[in-house]
């Protein structure tokens, strides 16, 4: 029970953090609080929780809920411009699930250097798409 809280925790503040967001004349995508929520949620639950945080996330964003940026939802906002970032969001944390385990110990200077080369997967995603 315990880990399904911590998971739902953790899909809940992805969820408030993309409420909050700064739109930029002439970009298409909408610059919100997500990856630094994101970093944090991998980085602060145990192994594995973080990763399902976010493909509940994923999921019901794609099921129809709106907890994507903007109020969107469903298959069609994770095609949009911002979907690239989406997928990114889910390969970021599987990455940076891997790199702590890989370490097997969650010092503050690996978390941060995993989070920068996520951060970075985010950003080429959501750029390759676009």
């Amino acid at each position: 029970m315990k880990k399904v809280l911590l998971i739902a925790a953790g899909t809940l503040i992805l969820i408030i953090s993309a409420g909050i967001d700064l739109d930029i004349p002439g970009i298409p995508v909408p610059q919100t609080a997500q990856t630094l929520a994101l970093l944090l949620v991998i980085a602060c639950l145990p192994a594995r929780l973080g990763v399902y945080s976010v493909a509940l996330y994923l999921g019901l964003g794609v099921l129809g809920l709106p907890v994507f940026s903007e109020g969107g939802r469903g298959l069609t906002h994770l095609f949009g411009n911002t979907g690239g970032y989406l997928i990114g969001f889910l390969l970021a944390a599987l990455f940076i699930e891997y790199v702590l385990n890989q370490i097997k110990i969650k010092k503050l200077i690996y978390a941060f250097g995993a989070s920068v080369k996520a951060h970075l997967i985010i950003l080429c995603s959501g750029w390759f798409w676009l």
